[in-house]
C-alpha cells in the first residue's frame, strides 16, 4: 500500500449489528428494503467494511434524527464521500483512505419547497456555519426546517466499534486454536 489506510476483515450480520447497534434482523429488513442503497447476494454472508461503515452510519443517524428519510439520506451522502476516498492496492481492491476519518464532515438537512428533506455535506466547521447561517436568513420567507449532524463523530465512533468488533473475533478465535504441545516440538531430537 503506497498510502496509509486500514482494511478490515469481512464480518457476520451479528458482528455488524454490534457495530451498529442494532438487531440482526433490523439490518436484515432495511437491507430487503433497499435502505442502506447496496445489493447482495441472498443466504449466508460476511458483509464488507464499506458495507459495515454504511450500516454504522445510517444507525447512528436514525437514533440521532429519528426520521428514516434523513438518516437514508445522510447515509447516501456519507456512502459517497468515502467511497471518493477510497484507495486501491496493487491489486485493485478498494480500502479506506486514513484521512477519511481525521477530516472534520457534517450533514446539513432541510426541506426543499415540495417538503421533501434534502442533504449535503459540509467539510469544515465555516462551511456548515454559513449553511445555517443562510438557511436562518431564508427561513423568514420559506420553511424553516433544517438541521445538522456532525457526520465526522459518528464515522470516527463507528470505526472505533469496527476495531473493538475485530480485536474481540481475534481474541476469540486465539481462545479456540488448540495450544501447541511443547513436548511434542521436542521429540525427534
Amino acid at each position: 500500500m503506497s498510502k496509509p489506510g486500514m482494511r478490515f476483515r469481512p464480518m457476520l450480520v451479528s458482528q455488524v449489528a454490534e457495530v451498529a447497534g442494532e438487531q440482526r434482523e433490523t439490518i436484515r429488513t432495511r437491507e430487503k428494503l433497499g435502505v442502506y442503497g447496496f445489493e447482495r447476494a441472498g443466504g449466508w454472508k460476511r458483509y464488507t467494511d464499506f458495507e459495515t461503515l454504511v450500516i454504522a452510519v445510517h444507525a447512528a443517524l436514525k437514533r440521532a434524527v429519528k426520521d428514516d428519510d434523513l438518516a437514508q439520506i445522510g447515509c447516501a451522502l456519507a456512502g459517497k464521500a468515502i467511497m471518493d476516498e477510497w484507495i486501491k492496492d496493487e491489486e485493485g481492491t478498494p480500502y479506506f483512505d486514513e484521512e477519511t476519518f481525521k477530516r472534520e464532515r457534517f450533514l446539513f438537512f432541510w426541506r426543499d419547497d415540495a417538503g421533501e428533506w434534502t442533504g449535503e455535506i459540509a467539510a469544515t466547521v465555516g462551511e456548515i456555519e454559513a449553511m445555517v447561517n443562510g438557511r436562518i436568513v431564508e427561513s423568514y420567507s420559506e420553511t424553516p426546517i433544517f438541521t445538522t449532524v456532525n457526520l465526522a463523530t459518528i464515522l470516527k465512533k463507528a470505526l472505533i466499534r469496527m476495531l473493538e468488533v475485530q480485536i474481540k473475533a481475534e481474541m476469540a478465535a486465539k481462545d479456540r486454536l488448540p495450544l501447541p504441545n511443547p513436548a511434542a516440538s521436542t521429540e525427534g531430537t
